[in-house]
């Protein structure tokens, strides 16, 4: 009886990890390196755009200082899923906005400049 516990133990704790390399590999991840070339902070906002164009709702990542650099991580379910980021200045106001595939991010090395505003 103990020999046969034992096996089942074995099996789930076998499946259990087949699982979760399954469901971890399902999920690619990769840290962004965002710049802020802003002379004041930023806040990062990630929110997964649709097919029909509509987005999910904002997910707010972080605070980015001015003229400093910070890395956040992004989850792509599947490798052709689309990405909206966002940076808002202290106001609120968007100053950054754009829609990536994992592979647009992986072209520029995942890394995202924000460019300074217009009057800095």
């Amino acid at each position: 009886m103990k020999k046969l516990t034992l096996a089942l133990f074995s099996v789930c704790l076998l499946l259990l990890l087949v699982l979760g390399i399954f469901i971890c590999g399902c999920e690619p991840r990769g840290d962004i390196t965002f710049h802020n070339m802003q002379d004041g902070e930023v806040t990062i906002f990630f929110a997964d755009v649709r097919d029909d164009g509509t987005i999910d709702q904002l997910t707010k990542q972080g605070v980015v200082s001015a003229n400093s650099t910070k890395v956040f991580s992004a989850m792509f379910p599947l490798s052709n899923w689309v990405t909206r980021i966002e940076a808002h200045d202290l106001t609120g106001e968007v100053v950054f906005s754009h829609d990536y595939k994992m592979a647009d991010l992986e072209k520029i090395d995942w890394k995202i400049v924000i460019p300074p505003s217009e009057g800095d």
